[in-house]
């Protein structure tokens, strides 16, 4: 089997049969600076394996596996050991296509009608791991293969949060192996039929007709004498083209796996270590140094003789917030820009979201770029010790949590105003960035306030050259269909690559291309799980509605004033479930929240945002967090969020610059943003709104004393009293689409 990647052969696949039901495989490949060797050998008898062994190495992550019957023996990441264990029924391989045949060919499996699935438990045999999969049977197809008609069964896995798609041939062999969440294919030469890839269908656009060449260890300095690096791919032999330029933390080699993809339609793909990272020179303070150091980038990467002096940018989370840094200070040949799950400024999400600080988020980060290389493998592995994160004061958890102190963790604490993040403190002069943007995001991602604000920003400064995708997915955006149990159907993902080249050939080579004709705003409604293509964002075709807060209820006048009361005890109150990991709610503990429940719909309503929810409040304390969750609550009282919640700490209400304490039993408003969503509530189906005053410990607790939040120890519990009717109209606004 041919392994290609984003369109291009990266490596193979074989499978053997040997004597005595002996079978091996091996697959080999290299994306970007990942490479993959790992092979699978053993023996199968009356249908089931009796043993085996693994090797891998999956860049630095060796992985030696050893089976016989009732025992098993592991190598894992230098880990070694053994274990009793004998191996279910249900065998597959992640990266071994064939070693899934004999789970895609059981009874129960073949089975299925279309449209039908089975859960089971797989042991997949080059990773050592058992993991639950539900496979489904999709409509079988006919494909032409060596001049003959061949009947073809696909079925579709996930693994986890990972989407797979085998196509068996009439002999029950695996002639395709499809992870498109992964631009990732294995396939049997002879059977492209089985693919129809969209952006092969637009002759219109730049086609890969180049040979590519890499340019390696290019290095430029900045204005004030810092030398960065960078690699580039280009189309091979002499010429100029338009560049695309990603910079990044995380190392450039991880930024140059789709570089073929580009370099081979026209452009040169430039990826650049930040300042401090990688091999680049300097002191690296994350976020702070983007804008003046991207300006400088864009202005070099202009002036080389392979450049025709038209540059875009494009990058996810980092390298999404870094464009619109560079963006602010508008480099003469930036043309557009193309920043993905892009987070916004300091204060308005990492580290801190409207004051409250994103506790988990900014251990689980500064781990991973604690070293001058970034070790992306530590995004994946568990804390060392979780349970520190229940300590404080917050200036001792991540050595409780890590083991050792983080210098990046550590400043971040003492960061508690936006005077003082200078660089990182962009968002309130984006109307100076008059520049061509795609934006991308999805409803669960962790950083989709960035694309929400950036958005408005460019919206409220008259932009017109503005694009936006909005879809059903998480920070790994466009990558799956699913999100935990909830499944968005197949269309939940969508051809960004079409449209990301369809943007750069209009805005890089000023081609027609159709770019115009593209809908401005395309979004996923999760509940109807449909696309829809939108004039705006709000769309101009929606309907403005308001609920008001009444006790225990939406309702759509203010009414008699009234009041919910709760309590939030720092010292006991936990949430369940870290954000954007589910949409299932379990509410705290009783007299821990306040719930307002709507109408009991009699026809399907889609809603949108942007949201926001005015309270109008007094506490018991100097201090305390809002937490604003928006649900759907089904007829069975089963309640699912939709969107992520906003967040805002009560003394950053008017201010992110200088926040002020509370006086405990004085009336004030406060205003709390929902994250953008876009959901069909269905018949018989509630909206409703709930307000907590922790995500402990996903957030840090607010303690209520109003002590400087590194240092502080002392607890108090916040009673909440949230105010309703006329005189206090506590409510929610947002968007009707339907």
């Amino acid at each position: 089997m041919d392994v290609v990647f984003a369109g291009k052969s990266v490596g193979e696949s074989t499978y053997e049969r040997l004597p005595k039901n002996g079978f091996r495989s091996r697959t080999r490949f290299t994306m970007g600076a990942s490479s993959i060797d790992t092979k699978v050998e053993g023996r199968v008898v009356d249908g089931k394996v009796v043993r085996y062994a693994a090797t891998g190495q999956q860049g630095p992550t060796e992985i030696r596996l050893d089976y016989v019957p009732g025992k098993l023996i592991y190598t894992l990441a230098g880990k070694k050991g053994s274990l009793d264990y004998t191996l279910p029924v249900d065998i597959a391989g992640s990266l071994h296509p064939q070693l899934t045949t004999g789970l895609l060919t059981s009874g129960p499996i073949k089975g299925l009608k279309a449209g039908e699935s089975r859960k089971t438990t797989a042991y997949l045999m080059d990773a050592g791991s058992e993991v639950p999969v539900t496979v489904t049977a999709k409509p079988g197809r006919t494909v032409r293969f060596e001049g003959r008609e061949e009947s073809v069964r696909r079925f579709g896995l996930l693994i986890g949060a990972s989407e797979i798609e085998y196509d068996l041939d009439s002999k029950d062999e695996v002639v395709a192996m499809d992870v498109p969440g992964q631009r990732l294919r294995f396939l049997v030469k002879g059977w492209e039929g089985l693919f129809d890839d969209a952006k092969e269908n637009h002759p219109e656009l730049s086609q890969p007709i180049y040979a590519v060449e890499r340019l390696s260890r290019l290095r430029m300095r900045t204005r004030d004498g810092v030398t960065l690096v960078a690699d580039a791919v280009r189309p091979r032999g002499r010429g100029r083209f338009p560049a695309i330029l990603e910079r990044t933390p995380y190392g450039r080699e991880t930024s140059l796996v789709l570089a073929d993809y580009w370099a081979s339609r026209g452009y040169v793909y430039v990826a650049q270590d930040c300042r401090g990272r990688g091999d680049s020179d300097g002191s690296w303070d994350p976020f702070v140094n983007e804008g003046k150091d991207g300006y400088d980038a864009i202005a070099w990467v202009a002036r080389q003789a392979w450049c025709d002096g038209n540059v875009g940018t494009i990058g996810g989370s980092y390298a999404g917030v870094d464009q619109w840094q560079a963006a602010v200070e508008r480099p003469p040949a930036l043309r557009c820009i193309v920043p993905q799950v892009s987070p916004p400024d300091a204060m308005r999400n990492l580290p801190y979201e409207y004051g409250t600080f994103y506790l988990y988020g900014a251990l689980w980060w500064s781990r991973i770029v604690a070293g001058k290389k970034a070790d992306l493998t530590a995004a994946m592995r568990d804390f060392p010790n979780p349970l520190g994160l229940q300590g404080l004061p917050l200036n001792a958890v991540d050595s409780a949590v890590l083991g050792e102190p983080n210098p990046i963790y550590q400043s971040w604490l003492r960061r508690t105003s936006l005077n003082d993040w200078k660089g990182f403190d962009h968002q309130d002069r984006l109307a100076q960035a008059n520049v061509p943007a795609l934006h991308v995001s999805g409803w669960f991602d962790g950083d989709g306030i960035g694309t929400k604000l950036n958005w408005e920003a460019m919206r409220h400064a008259g932009r017109k050259d503005q694009w936006l995708v909005y879809g059903p997915w998480t920070h790994a955006f466009n990558t799956t269909t699913h999100l935990g149990d909830v499944d968005f159907g197949p269309n939940a993902r969508f051809d960004l690559d079409g449209l990301t080249l369809r943007f750069f050939d209009t805005y890089l080579k000023e081609r027609s291309v159709g770019l115009e004709d593209v809908p401005h705003v395309q979004a996923f409604v999760t509940g109807a799980n449909r696309w829809v293509a939108l004039d705006g964002w709000p769309a101009s075709t929606s309907t403005f509605e308001t609920r008001y807060l009444a006790p225990g209820a939406l309702a759509s006048n203010p009414g008699e004033s009234g009041a919910m009361v709760y309590t939030y005890n720092p010292a006991k109150d936990r949430a369940k479930a870290v954000e954007g990991s589910t949409t299932k709610v379990d509410l705290p503990a009783k007299g821990s929240y306040a719930l307002f429940k709507g109408e009991v719909l009699t026809k399907p309503s889609a809603i949108a945002g942007p949201f926001e929810v005015r309270l109008f409040f007094k506490t018991n304390a100097k201090d305390t967090d809002f937490f604003a969750t928006l649900l759907d609550v089904a007829p069975d009282g089963s309640m699912r969020a939709f969107g992520i919640p906003g967040k805002l700490r009560a003394s950053y209400r008017d201010s992110l610059t200088d926040p002020t304490l509370l006086a405990p039993g004085r009336f004030y408003t406060a205003l709390v943003r929902p994250w953008d969503a876009a959901h069909e509530l269905a018949k018989g189906h509630r909206l409703a709104l709930l307000l907590t005053s922790s995500m402990f410990p996903a957030y840090a607790r607010n303690l209520g004393t109003g002590e400087p939040l590194a240092a502080a120890r002392r607890m108090v519990p916040q009673r909440n009293v949230i105010l309703t009717g006329t005189a206090t109209p506590s409510r929610i606004t947002y968007r009707k689409l339907w």
